[in-house]
């Protein structure tokens, strides 16, 4: 019984250093990924606003731009009726354009 108990005993003395250094391997993996993982959430949050106020502003651009476009067709259209109705003017009158 006492040499079985020697036997384990010399099997985890044997064990534990090898155990130890993995152990202190994968901390400082882990050390490692964590400095990663904070600089990867340090440029996400320095790209957001840089990102977000350039797509914003294009957006706005856009918002202004459709409203000229809008303005414009309604001005031609107004101007195409207006004229399509001073020739059905003129006809009735007796007057032509060429």
């Amino acid at each position: 019984m006492a040499l079985k108990l020697a036997l384990v005993l010399s099997a985890v003395d044997r064990a534990t250093r090898p155990i130890q250094r993995v152990g202190g391997v994968i901390e400082r993996v882990g050390e490692k990924a964590d400095r990663v993982g904070r600089s990867f959430r340090g440029l996400g949050q320095s790209a957001i606003p840089r990102l977000s106020l350039p797509i914003a502003a294009l957006g706005g651009l856009s918002l202004r731009a459709f409203g000229q476009m809008e303005q414009m067709e309604t001005g031609f259209t107004s101007m195409l009726g207006l004229s399509v109705q001073l020739h059905i003017l003129a006809a009735l009158s007796g007057v032509h354009f060429v």
